[in-house]
């Protein structure tokens, strides 16, 4: 059995003689029964367009009738068609040779008595040579992707590595905020207690009155945003437990409302008559809720509405944020929940604040999903269980 490798070859030749001489040159050295005989250049490039991959070599004269074997090379080199090409010649030009080459051909031989015992080990080099090129620029492109992949790999993990350090920090954070919290609220109470204390005191008609009921009203409110900002701020692991959506969206909008309105963003609320309440951990909810409406803010960078609804049907409680901004494209909707999956290329989005939204929903035995038109804007939809009592 011979080990001569098997080349599918098309011969582009219109000397009958020739043609046979060269495919008892081939049966010699091993290889039999796969060369093709093309007698003009213009059938020869037809089939080759149609199906290139049906040959491994092709071997071109430089004299057909018609087609010269350099248009013919040329011509395919204008298709893309990249297969090893040897050019034949009876005329020994070295122009000849050196245009053949430039246009891409691998190698040139003379026609002479030497010609077809030389010829298969020609062809042989040419597809060897054909064959690393390919090699090399395969292993070109995969150096190339790994590569990019590399760079955007690092990229996240700098990302990363600096939503660790926000995480640290805002973990000093919150216990500072517990900390504080505790200290204003200890004279906070003073304050409150006092001022009902002197109220109680003076008379209705007394003008100090109109005083202190302001100053009640500062410290309540004081004491009101404290509490808030180290509930929302200063969450620990928490039990699940009845929580309402409209109660999570009050708070989120003391936060909220004022952003929307300096980025001139109306926000419209269209909830449901009943307070609908889910078992989860209101920090979370409140969380997810306000990373989706600050992700609506930062795709209206020109204004719009935030159109906040609360739907509930079946057991169920559908939260709904409508935005009027840019849209996501419909190749990125598979992937907006995906961790550091962002559109934003100012490089400060971690593309991680849908990932853990999503996350809280699935928590707490929720549903998610997305849909929007470029341009137009995007709808994230949340459903959640109601609160059942047992």
């Amino acid at each position: 059995m011979s080990n001569k490798p098997q080349f599918r070859i098309m011969l582009v030749e219109d000397d009958p003689n020739f043609a046979d001489w060269a495919s008892l040159a081939f049966k010699k050295s091993g290889i039999d029964n796969i060369i093709e005989i093309m007698p003009r250049g213009e059938e020869a490039i037809k089939i080759l367009k149609s199906d290139q991959n049906r040959y491994d070599v092709v071997i071109v004269d430089y004299k057909l009738p018609g087609l010269d074997g350099i248009e013919f090379i040329r011509i395919l080199k204008e298709e893309g068609i990249d297969l090893p090409i040897v050019m034949l010649t009876g005329q020994g030009s070295e122009q000849i040779a050196v245009e053949a080459l430039k246009l891409g051909a691998v190698d040139y031989l003379v026609k002479d008595p030497s010609t077809f015992r030389v010829l298969p080990a020609v062809v042989e080099k040419a597809y060897r040579q054909k064959q690393l090129e390919k090699l090399n620029r395969e292993l070109q492109t995969k150096i190339m992707n790994q590569n990019r992949e590399l760079a955007e790999t690092n990229k996240k993990l700098m990302i990363y590595s600096k939503e660790l350090i926000k995480s640290e920090k805002m973990a000093s954070l919150l216990f500072f905020v517990r900390g504080i919290s505790h200290e204003i609220n200890n004279p906070l109470a003073g304050i409150v207690g006092f001022s009902e204390l002197l109220l109680h005191k003076v008379e209705p008609a007394d003008p100090i009155r109109e005083d202190l009921e302001e100053i009640r009203r500062c410290a309540y409110r004081v004491k009101e945003t404290v509490s808030k900002l180290a509930k929302f701020c200063g969450k620990e692991k928490q039990k699940t437990k009845p929580a309402n959506i409209h109660e999570i969206f009050n708070e989120i909008m003391d936060y909220f409302q004022l952003q929307a309105e300096n980025a001139g963003i109306e926000v419209i609320k269209d909830f449901c008559e009943q307070d609908p309440i889910v078992e989860g951990v209101a920090v979370d909810l409140q969380q997810a809720f306000m990373a989706i409406m600050v992700n609506a803010q930062k795709a209206m960078q020109k204004g719009g509405k935030l159109t906040l609804t609360t739907r509930m049907s079946g057991g169920n409680v559908e939260i709904s944020f409508e935005d009027t901004g840019k849209g996501i494209k419909e190749e990125d909707l598979e992937k907006v929940f995906s961790p550091f999956f962002t559109t934003d290329r100012s490089g400060e989005s971690s593309g991680l604040g849908l990932a853990v939204t999503y996350g809280t929903v699935k928590e707490t035995k929720g549903e998610m999903k997305v849909r929007s038109v470029l341009g137009e804007g995007s709808t994230f939809t949340i459903v959640l269980p109601l609160y059942q009592k047992i």
